[in-house]
């Protein structure tokens, strides 16, 4: 009669990956609600990925802010599902993969905290110092060619601009140069600043300032004031 044999394998056989858990599995990813916590930083985008979530237990925080801990993906589709919610990666890199349930209107309040925390921070190595001097006894025509491109390069190209006064008479006259970089800024006052205010140099023979462009934040604190 026949005999059976019992066959090994070799090595390098694995066994199929899961398509999906059984109701147990999800139910024990799911776990119980955390405390509250923050999301975390990394990402520079803020979308719904919709129902594209290719891990199969993810790190799912509510709208609300609140952790839930390890969910299943079938879970966390069918909270967003029945909530009318959006599902946003927060951190696709993390193990689990971060995951928060947000509402269109959160979505969108979202972007625009990162639109303006992008335009708010410097940008490193970017930051060109233009210089500029002129004499106090400058005639009118020529102080209005100098404040034309001390603004080109302050508001349209976001340079900081060093600013130099310089008396050529033997009396020094602190107060007017003073006052004279006091009118540089002033028609660009509500967009621009001082990185360094007005000061006298050597020996009060010399003014100087350094002007720079304002943040959107920096215009909105200026408007309520």
């Amino acid at each position: 009669s026949p005999t059976l044999q019992c066959v090994r394998l070799p090595s390098f056989a694995k066994p199929l990956p899961e398509t999906g858990g059984t109701d147990r599995e999800q139910h024990e990813a799911a776990g119980k609600p955390r405390k509250k916590t923050p999301p975390p930083p990394g990402k520079q985008t803020v979308s719904s990925i919709g129902r594209r979530i290719d891990a199969r237990v993810v790190h799912l925080v509510d709208e609300n802010g609140t952790d839930l801990g390890h969910v299943h993906r079938a879970n966390a589709i069918r909270m967003m599902e029945e909530r009318g919610l959006k599902l946003v990666a927060l951190r696709e890199d993390a193990d689990p993969p971060f995951y928060q349930l947000m509402s269109g209107k959160q979505i969108y309040n979202e972007q625009l905290k990162l639109r303006q925390k992008q335009q708010d921070k410097p940008q490193s190595g970017t930051t060109q110092i233009k210089e500029i001097s002129f004499s106090a006894d400058i005639g009118k025509s020529d102080l209005e060619v100098k404040v034309r491109k001390i603004q080109e390069w302050v508001l349209e190209k976001r340079h900081h601009v060093r600013v130099s006064i310089k008396n050529t008479k033997k009396k020094s006259d602190t107060d007017k140069m003073l006052a004279m970089a006091g009118s540089v800024l002033e028609p660009i006052a509500d967009n621009a600043t001082y990185v360094s205010a007005p000061r006298a140099v050597n020996d009060g023979a010399t003014v100087t300032c350094i002007l720079r462009h304002m943040s959107e934040r920096e215009r909105a604190e200026q408007r309520r004031k």
